[in-house]
């Protein structure tokens, strides 16, 4: 065998030996990109499925926080329609029996004077009480022959002398009866009042007049048939509110 064969076995070897050398190489390579295609595959499904659980937890999830929700709303709506409780103890109140009021009837008889509600009066003629006041027992009348109440003092005068008003005011009335023949009826102030009896028919006042103290209002006359034992005198009476006060405590001395 000579050289050139022997070169040229060598050389046909080679070239074998590197194409094996090459497809070996590839099928490595094609090899180690199939595992790399293959893990790639698995990765994203592995990936894909992650994101499925992920997905499906958020969904569940989700739904129980609504369902909690709810069920807060109804517990709350529950609770505000109940009725509210307090700790505060209820007052009862007892109405107070009725008690019946009794009205005291005003006494008819005298009442005192005083200075605050008194006007200072004069007395009405100059003479000597010939018959008292006296309302709280029955005194002798010597003109009718009888023991009986009276609400005046007779004051001895003389036919034809003057009659004055005791104290400032208005005449209120002037009448003539066969009892007492004729009268002059005189208001005060505070509800006071004077009368004036057995006096002549024609007076020196009219109705209606304003007097004042010391001033004549008429003249003494001849006494009535119900006082002519008693002589000629004026009856001289003083009540206050329509209650009769004896003359002698508010007349001045």
């Amino acid at each position: 065998m000579n050289k050139r064969k022997v070169y040229g076995v060598i050389f046909s070897l080679c070239l074998i030996i590197v194409s094996a050398a090459g497809i070996s190489s590839i099928g490595f390579k094609k090899d180690i990109e199939t595992k790399e295609t293959e893990q790639n595959k698995t990765s994203q499904s592995d990936e894909i499925a992650s994101n499925t659980n992920t997905s499906a937890y958020s969904e569940e999830f989700v739904a129980g926080l609504n369902e909690s929700y709810s069920q807060t709303e109804n517990n709350v709506e529950a609770l505000a329609e109940e009725p509210q409780q307090t700790d505060e103890i209820p007052v009862i109140t007892q109405e107070e029996p009725e008690t019946e009021v009794v009205m005291e009837e005003e006494p008819t008889t005298t009442v005192n004077a005083t200075e605050e509600t008194t006007p200072v009066f004069k007395y009405p003629a100059s003479g000597e009480i010939v018959m008292d006041y006296s309302i709280d027992k029955a005194i002798f009348d010597v003109t009718l022959e009888q023991y009986r109440t009276n609400d005046s003092i007779s004051i001895s005068a003389t036919k034809g002398s003057d009659v004055i008003s005791a104290a400032d005011g208005k005449v209120a009335d002037i009448y003539t009866d066969t009892e007492n023949g004729t009268t002059v009826v005189i208001d005060h102030v505070n509800g006071w009042q004077t009368t004036y009896s057995q006096l002549e028919k024609e007076t020196a006042v009219s109705k209606g007049d304003n007097v004042t103290a010391g001033q004549k209002i008429g003249t003494v006359s001849a006494p009535s048939s119900y006082s002519v034992l008693l002589g000629d005198h004026i009856d001289f009476s003083v009540a206050q509110n329509g209650n009769t006060v004896d003359p002698k405590t508010v007349l001045s001395k």
